[in-house]
């Protein structure tokens, strides 16, 4: 079992984060067809053929989970170490392998954080996807009414309503407050995220 490492956190900004948050979004659903995957490798232990497929699935896991950890490191300053007490290359049969990876309390954490990540998780990412979207859409929103069918996107927002090209223009400046908001709110919801996965991943 390792203790936490040193790194030294990569200054990242919001666009940068935007791209993990996109990422780990759709990892999230990696992560669950991995759960998935799990669990009937489990049941096909009754018998024998599910043994070795449950032992790769967790060494999956392990990978899945690791890249995780190390990005809390480098990018977000979330120290969590490695918390496993026996490593992949655990010796002897297949049943033996499973016996010692199943004891380890990491692994069933690892477990957990899957379903974590794929609720709580896809919320904070999707939550800075989300904000940066709704931003941009408000603010191109001006030449999309300009070319559309006149009346196609004539609609009430949340203080006005929409009916002619000049109130279309409106539009921007709820568009500059959401990103306004977004580009202050990432990396908190980031960090979030972060501590989330220290929570279920780092070492107890």
């Amino acid at each position: 079992m390792s203790k936490p490492s040193s790194n030294t956190p990569i200054r990242a900004n919001s666009f940068t984060l935007l791209s993990w948050a996109i990422l780990f979004t759709l990892y999230a659903f990696v992560g669950a067809f991995l759960w998935c995957l799990l669990i009937s490798c489990a049941v096909l232990s009754l018998i024998w053929v599910g043994i070795p497929l449950t032992v790769g699935v967790i060494g999956w896991m392990r990978a899945f989970t690791t890249f995780h950890r190390r990005w809390s490191e480098r990018v977000m300053g979330v120290k969590i170490g490695t918390p496993y007490a026996y490593g992949k290359n655990t010796s002897g049969s297949s049943l033996a392998r499973l016996r010692v990876l199943a004891a380890d309390p990491a692994t069933k954490r690892d477990q957990w954080w899957l379903l974590a990540n794929a609720s709580a998780g896809v919320a904070l990412n999707f939550a800075v996807v989300a904000l940066y979207v709704y931003g941009v859409w408000c603010i191109v929103f001006p030449y999309v009414y300009s070319q559309a069918t006149p009346g196609a996107f004539n609609d009430t927002w949340i203080f006005f309503k929409v009916h002619s090209q000049a109130s279309a223009f409106l539009t921007i400046i709820p568009g500059v407050v959401v990103l306004a908001i977004w580009w202050f709110a990432t990396p908190k919801l980031m960090q979030a995220y972060a501590s989330l996965n220290k929570s279920l991943l780092g070492q107890r």
